[in-house]
């Protein structure tokens, strides 16, 4: 009796433990026809995306494709330190975007941001908003209604 009730108890904590989530995969986007030699989207010490050169293995060029509350999000692989980005010091980041700015990285916990996924070989919102290129600081650029949008690639 003693026996049974053991193995009963031990299997209920079993199933209580989930099984560890699993790794997610980090990547790098190369934006098409992006500045030459300079096309992989790399995050700034202040969160901004730019266009930079493809060195895949540097953090600050990996992103990865997760879900946080059921919502698809691109998580930023790389740290931010506090001289730059205090609101990013210790936090899950992911790309986000504010009406009427850019996408760059942001707090994934922040209630007035829309976050932003690559799918189709486009980074979007929900709301329709599009990466749409960069401008001539390389810096990227956002077409809010969704009608120009740059096409990209997982750089591999």
């Amino acid at each position: 009796m003693r026996i049974s009730f053991i193995f009963t108890a031990l299997a209920s904590v079993s199933k209580a433990i989930a099984a560890p989530k699993e790794a997610i995969k980090a990547f790098t986007l190369e934006e098409v026809n992006g500045v030459p030699d300079n096309t992989c989207l790399t995050f700034r010490n202040n969160g901004n995306i730019v266009d930079a050169a493809c060195v895949l293995t540097a953090v600050d060029r990996q992103i990865a494709q997760d879900q946080i509350n059921g919502k698809d999000v691109l998580k930023v692989m790389r740290t931010f330190t506090p001289d730059f980005r205090e609101d990013l010091v210790d936090k899950q980041v992911c790309i986000g975007y504010r009406s009427g700015g850019v996408f760059r990285a942001e707090d994934c916990a922040s209630a007035d941001i829309e976050f932003v996924t690559f799918k189709d070989g486009q980074l979007r919102t929900e709301s329709g908003a599009c990466q749409k290129g960069h401008n001539d600081k390389a810096e990227l650029t956002v077409d809010p209604a969704g009608k120009e949008c740059a096409t990209l690639h997982i750089k591999t």
